[in-house]
């Protein structure tokens, strides 16, 4: 997805190094109140599931005091144009995340929390090697380094997929057609081959009648040390696309698992990014989810109106 409104808002590092001093974001450093500090609130640009910057899932990570009115993180969201922000504060319980896409809150999200795990771990706790985020809506999650990757252990998607019929109507939408089509909270279109998840166009729109209000992910087996394969599409949520997705692992890690009967994936996202993603099933039923990160910029962000407390 585009960078324009982010790179406005900020300078980038060279490479992967981090910036030094601060930035306005809006107009003037003058607004003051819930997770604001005079010197403006930190944010910081990482790219997840990769260890090259401008590549992999790009995801804003803002530290918080106390939460901003929704109305706010969700115009900062949208304003970054990024398929996910996360927002963080330690409270007395720990650590707390939120998550906004451009259009929304959503309850759980996969490579903005790897960004964020990574950005503690570096800048906030170096010398822990597990923390735990409390959500308001997922449970706790738990992640760990992993020598230079981070690894969150997520829940299983409680919602089993189901064989169905496969819309006449795919084909056009996608330009190939699956060998399978499946539905839970998702659609799960399975294809032969990574050549043919690789060859998709996709015409999918908010409107797109059979995918029926759902989000539409699309898999195949990997070949050599990649176990499958997939792209994930999002445009309810303003994501045409998403470069490389943690979440949707909650499905497909189990889903591959009865497939292969195996417990350990190594797997590769053929989106135009690219990424590459570690995960597995435990004996628990919850899915680990893993992979590295790199930060390639920080600043401050200045909010110029009046925020009273959101909660």
């Amino acid at each position: 997805m585009n960078r324009r409104n982010m790179m406005n808002a900020m300078v980038a590092c060279p490479g992967a190094a981090a910036l030094v001093g601060g930035l306005s974001a809006c107009a003037t450093p003058s607004g003051q109140g819930a997770g604001t500090a005079g010197d403006g609130v930190p944010f910081f640009l990482y790219d997840s599931f990769t260890t090259s910057p401008f590549s992999g899932n790009p995801a804003p990570v803002v530290v918080l005091d106390a939460w901003l009115p929704v109305p706010l993180m969700q115009a900062f969201a949208t304003e970054m144009n990024q398929s996910e922000v996360a927002f963080v504060l330690k409270g007395p319980a720990g650590w707390q995340i939120r998550w906004f896409t451009p259009a929304k809150e959503v309850p759980l999200n996969g490579h903005a929390t790897l960004s964020a795990a990574a950005l503690i771990f570096e800048k906030y706790e170096p010398s822990a090697r597990e923390l735990v985020f409390q959500t308001t809506s997922s449970g706790p999650l738990g992640v760990s380094r992993n020598g230079t990757s981070y690894l969150m252990d997520f829940p299983r998607d409680d919602d089993p997929v189901r064989v169905a019929d496969i819309p006449a109507e795919i084909e056009a939408d996608l330009g190939v057609r699956p060998a399978e089509f499946w539905v839970n909270k998702r659609n799960v279109l399975v294809f032969r081959n990574a050549e043919e998840v690789r060859a998709i166009r996709s015409r999918l729109t908010k409107s797109t009648a059979w995918a029926k209000g759902k989000h539409v992910m699309v898999t195949a087996p990997g070949t050599g040390d990649v176990d499958y394969v997939l792209r994930y599409f999002a445009p309810l949520l303003d994501i045409p696309e998403d470069p490389v997705t943690g979440v949707v692992h909650c499905t497909l890690a189990p889903f591959w698992a009865r497939r292969l009967g195996k417990n350990s994936f190594k797997v590769r996202q053929l989106s135009a990014r690219g990424g590459d993603v570690a995960t597995g099933v435990q004996a628990n039923g919850r899915v680990l989810i893993g992979g590295p990160c790199v930060r390639y910029a920080e600043g401050r962000l200045h909010i110029a109106q009046a925020m009273g407390r959101d909660r």
